[in-house]
């Protein structure tokens, strides 16, 4: 049963990102307020912290980068072999044209062009949580120098990741389905480490 696995590790990681501290408080009170006072502008940023960010992201490239089996472009080899039905896989499908979909979208931030939500979760993990990619830092970096737009879009991206998850909940809930079609087909329980 080594063809489940990538279905079962699947939805082992993405139960840890919907479990997350991160994911908690997204669903909580979040979000950027602007004040100005007699010409002080003031951003507050309430959303979840820097370590809260650091422990999603660590598991969230799972899904993201491309060398892991489970990364939403791997998985689509996995949706689209023999042990899974045809409306799982159409069901995958949509739900991947659809994630793609929103990250490919356009933010409201013009920053020398238009930044879609992909670039800013791009620039935030390759640039600065994950990786040191010298050109997407640069960019991170001039971001983070505006005291003013630097906690906008830093919202934005945790709004990117915390909209992602739902992406990949849909994709774990198809995985998990795929496991049971799975025990039902062969008649007896497949284990999960």
């Amino acid at each position: 049963m080594d063809e489940l696995s990538p279905f079962i590790s699947f939805t082992e990681k993405a139960d840890k990102l919907i479990n997350s501290t991160f994911s908690k408080e997204m669903i909580g009170k979040t979000g950027v307020y602007l004040t100005w006072e007699e010409n002080i502008q003031k951003v507050v940023h309430i959303s979840p912290n820097e370590e809260f960010i650091d422990a999603f992201v660590l598991t969230f490239r799972f899904f993201i980068q491309n060398n892991d089996s489970i990364s939403i472009k791997n998985m689509s080899a996995n949706f689209n072999s023999g042990i899974v039905n045809k409306d799982i896989k159409k069901k995958f499908i949509d739900v991947k044209t659809k994630l793609n979909d929103y990250l490919d979208t356009d933010t409201m931030f013009d920053i020398g062009g238009v930044i879609s939500r992909r670039n800013i979760l791009e620039i935030f993990v390759y640039g600065e949580l994950s990786h040191m990619n010298p050109s997407k830092k640069e960019i991170y970096d001039t971001w983070m120098k505006n005291e003013f737009m630097a906690p906008l879009l830093q919202f934005e991206f945790k709004l990117v990741l915390h909209n992602a998850l739902k992406f990949i909940k849909y994709v774990s809930d198809l995985s998990t389905q795929v496991v049971l079609n799975a025990q039902k087909s062969h008649n007896k329980p497949i284990k999960q480490d």
